[in-house]
């Protein structure tokens, strides 16, 4: 347990202004006076803090130790990193969506400008990009896939009659998007899945298992099946046989 400093001795009034010391200025800043306002201009809110309600270190000596922290321990700082932005790819979606229904004028003036400032090596790259994301599988293969997993999500499990969908301000019914379940995989029906629009957006480039994992719906049973599907059930439906990938 960390010992409590007695308030008289890091906090002083000079010019009737109340000042705290930073007990870890002289470690990051040892040229500097470590007596600073009292405020939450300078220290970070500490409910936890009897004293003063603020964090014994400064906002300046708190961001350079999580800064050297992130440097000394990089790779697991990208492993939680990642792991977070999976987590929260759906709050950041919803908020996205929120904001750009919200400012619809200031959404399209951003629009403009991308395609005014894009390099034409840009527009290459995003048509290069999803040139893979377009299945080639028939009409009859897509309904079998959709059968196979009960006309619903593969991932979330919401029911094909509840998938709605709003566009230009009209919301209706809509069909599961063929999801890849490898991003960067081929279009082909060993690679798709049904999936809602949340999911399909949600996962976007993600390792199809590890995003999965994250996800409060996540299911032991429908990832099982998603393999059961990718690695043997799908060649059932193939309606070209010469299309099947042998291992």
């Amino acid at each position: 347990m960390p010992i409590k400093i007695p308030y008289e001795e890091n906090h002083r009034i000079v010019n009737d202004i109340l000042q705290k010391k930073c007990n870890k200025h002289n470690l990051y800043f040892p040229d500097e006076d470590p007596w600073l306002p009292c405020t939450e201009e300078y220290y970070h809110k500490n409910k936890s803090n009897s004293q003063d309600g603020l964090n014994t270190w400064c906002k300046r000596c708190n961001i350079t130790k999580t800064s050297n922290n992130r440097l000394d321990n990089i790779d697991k700082r990208k492993e939680y990193d990642k792991i977070n932005h999976i987590k929260n790819q759906d709050k950041r979606n919803n908020t996205g969506r929120k904001w750009r229904k919200e400012n619809p004028e200031r959404q399209s003036y951003l629009c403009r400008q991308y395609f005014i400032n894009a390099s034409p090596e840009q527009f290459k790259k995003y048509r290069d990009d999803r040139k893979h994301k377009n299945h080639k599988i028939s009409n009859s293969e897509w309904e079998n896939c959709k059968k196979y997993f009960s006309h619903r999500c593969a991932y979330c499990g919401l029911a094909i009659e509840e998938h709605y969908i709003t566009r230009k301000g009209i919301t209706k019914l809509g069909d599961f998007h063929k999801e890849h379940v490898d991003h960067f995989g081929k279009g082909n029906l060993q690679n798709c899945v049904p999936s809602c629009r949340s999911c399909n957006s949600s996962k976007w480039e993600y390792n199809m298992e590890e995003w999965y994992k994250q996800k409060d719906f996540f299911s032991l049973n429908r990832l099982n099946k998603i393999y059961q599907w990718i690695n043997k059930d799908y060649i059932k439906y193939v309606s070209n046989k010469r299309d099947i990938l042998l291992p």
